[in-house]
């Protein structure tokens, strides 16, 4: 994995490239940037950086100074996330 990622994306440069390629792909399939998932408690999908999931996800608290929490085996854990897209 490691010598296909370096062969793909030799310098920071060509990283930050596929990044922003990889993030217009996810807005083209329907994502939306995280700020402007819903603040009501309701629930809905999200990618965070560092993770290869999709995370249930919800915000809590008053904007802007409430946070997101990924919800996962009945447990609570904060969470930074990227995109977000509701729950169908």
């Amino acid at each position: 994995q490691e010598k296909r990622r370096k062969e793909l994306m030799p310098n920071e440069a060509a990283a930050i490239d596929m990044f922003f390629q990889s993030w217009q792909r996810l807005k083209e399939l329907g994502w939306q940037e995280a700020i402007y998932s819903p603040k009501d408690g309701s629930t809905f999908e999200a990618i965070e950086p560092g993770s290869t999931g999709i995370h249930q996800c919800l915000y809590m608290g008053e904007w802007p100074k409430g946070g997101w929490w990924v919800q996962t085996s009945g447990d609570l854990w904060p969470s930074r996330p990227a995109l977000f897209r509701k729950t169908v």
